[in-house]
């Protein structure tokens, strides 16, 4: 809205013109109406910047909620500075006893005005009234207002006094007028000539008021541009972040892994359980190498000596018999005969 702020649009430059000729001689009240988005506060702000600068200036700017007393303190407060005065007296009280005898010049402008009541509207009406009475002081109201929702009210209050409240409208641009402010409030220097033309296009289907434009996207021919400039930078934007939520999310997982081995319990041997089995089969006898002569080769120095059974028994009867001559005669057979069948055995 900065940008098109300055715009001088023909239709507003009239309509400001004509109120500002208006209320350059004596006071009046006057009622400004227009549809939602016809640029009533805009008006009223460069109506005050621009077209009221000899005057003391008094803006108030209703909302939905205030009472009576705020909206005259607010007034109030502005037509004297640390003025001192009841905010439940009227309007037309507080003025005769805060501009008695002063040479003032008041511009009174009320954006959103069909907030106010109409206790206040006919204060005002009053007040209007007194200034033009008074030669010293010359007070003009000018209400901004939704069309339609304060005219019966000011023809009420006004009923009987002989005296009509001016009323103008405030119209609608003309195409030209839409074009030209739609331009100016992107900024002409990002339309190419197709957006240009697709920008036309689509202000046929729109009413042209300047809140509605101000509202309107931005429309294609911008975004085609804007896109167009725009794309390389937002896919690098989007190819970036994927990379960062993909590192992000590889650097959670191993942070996850390490975390899940050290916390993991050692891992337990398991217990081997030793099976002990008897076996029940005996054990062979022990051999004992000392003694036996059966398949040991001795040296041939030394001859081999064979007994038998009967020699042993013979032996051993011999002992028990203790010389008997006949144990006495067996030994000696029993020796002949092995030392012949050791002399054979050696050959």
């Amino acid at each position: 809205m900065t940008k098109a702020k300055n715009l001088d649009l023909e239709s507003q430059i009239q309509l400001l013109t004509r109120v500002r000729f208006i209320t350059r001689f004596g006071s009046h009240l006057i009622h400004l109406s227009g549809a939602a988005g016809s640029g009533k506060t805009w008006l009223a702000h460069s109506f005050l910047e621009h077209y009221a600068t000899d005057c003391r200036q008094v803006l108030l700017m209703c909302q939905s909620g205030q009472t009576d007393a705020q909206h005259r303190t607010l007034l109030l407060q502005q037509f004297v500075s640390q003025a001192m005065f009841n905010e439940h007296d009227s309007l037309c009280q507080s003025v005769e006893h805060l501009l008695a005898h002063q040479h003032d010049k008041l511009m009174v402008v009320i954006d959103d005005a069909h907030l106010l009541s109409p206790c206040l509207v006919a204060e005002l009406w009053a007040l209007s009234l007194y200034a033009a009475q008074h030669s010293t002081l010359q007070l003009n109201i000018v209400l901004f207002a939704n069309r339609g929702e304060l005219h019966q009210t000011l023809t009420h209050v006004a009923h009987g006094s002989g005296i009509v409240p001016l009323a103008l409208d405030i119209d609608d641009l003309s195409q030209q007028e839409a074009i030209l402010f739609t331009e100016r409030l992107i900024g002409s220097d990002q339309l190419t000539t197709a957006s240009r033309r697709t920008l036309k296009q689509r202000l046929l289907t729109v009413i042209a008021r300047p809140g509605v434009l101000y509202d309107f996207p931005q429309s294609e021919g911008v975004n085609m541009t804007s896109k167009a400039s725009k794309r390389p930078l937002l896919v690098a934007v989007i190819i970036l972040a994927v990379i960062a939520l993909a590192i992000a999310g590889y650097g959670l997982m191993t942070i996850r892994s390490h975390t899940a081995t050290d916390t993991q319990p050692p891992a337990t041997i398991p217990a081997v359980t030793a099976t002990v089995t008897f076996d029940d089969v005996p054990l062979p006898p022990q051999v004992h190498a000392q003694g036996l002569t059966v398949g040991r080769k001795e040296d041939s120095s030394h001859e081999r000596i064979v007994i038998s059974e009967q020699q042993i028994d013979a032996m051993m009867d011999d002992q028990a018999l203790k010389g008997h001559s006949i144990a006495t005669e067996a030994t000696e057979a029993t020796e002949a005969t092995e030392a012949t069948e050791a002399t054979e055995a050696t050959e």
